[in-house]
C-alpha cells in the first residue's frame, strides 16, 4: 500500500467523527438529554454512527474506485 493510499484512508477515519457533529447527530442527542428521554439516546447514537459509517464507506470507495485515474 502506498503512503497515498495510507493517507486517504487516515483522513477518511479523521473525518467520520466530525461528520457526527455536521449530520446533526450530537444535537438530537443533547436535546433528548435535556428532555430526560435517555431511553432513546442509544437508537440515535446507533442510527448515526450507522448513516455516518456508510457515507463514509461510500466516499472510500469511490475514492478507490477513481484513485487510479488521478
Amino acid at each position: 500500500m502506498s503512503g497515498i493510499a495510507k493517507a486517504t484512508i487516515l483522513i477518511n477515519a479523521v473525518s467520520f467523527i466530525p461528520s457526527l457533529i455536521a449530520s446533526g447527530t450530537l444535537v438530537v442527542e443533547s436535546n433528548l438529554f435535556g428532555q430526560n428521554i435517555q431511553k432513546k439516546l442509544s437508537s440515535v447514537v446507533t442510527t448515526g454512527i450507522i448513516v455516518n459509517f456508510f457515507i463514509t464507506l461510500f466516499v472510500f470507495i469511490i475514492l478507490q474506485v477513481f484513485a487510479k485515474d488521478f
